[in-house]
């Protein structure tokens, strides 16, 4: 059965991620930006993984993008 993630369903899946990736002590000690860092390549990888392609992932202060990359 596969079902189908909007963005809203995968950003707030990415709250849980630290709980089931990383030890509860390297998540005391990673900092924000390391954590979003972290997660950006785990969703860029999860993307690659459940829909092939090749994904753009960029988050910045004002603004994040998750887009399929249409460069071959």
């Amino acid at each position: 059965m596969t079902q189908a993630m909007d963005r809203r369903t995968i950003l707030a899946g990415l709250g849980l991620a630290p709980l089931a990736a990383a030890p509860a002590v390297a998540a005391a000690t990673e900092t924000p930006e390391e954590r979003v860092e972290r997660l950006t390549v785990e969703l860029h990888a999860a993307l690659v993984a459940e829909h092939g392609g090749r994904w753009r992932v960029q988050v910045e202060d004002e603004f994040v993008i998750i887009a399929r990359s249409m460069r071959r």
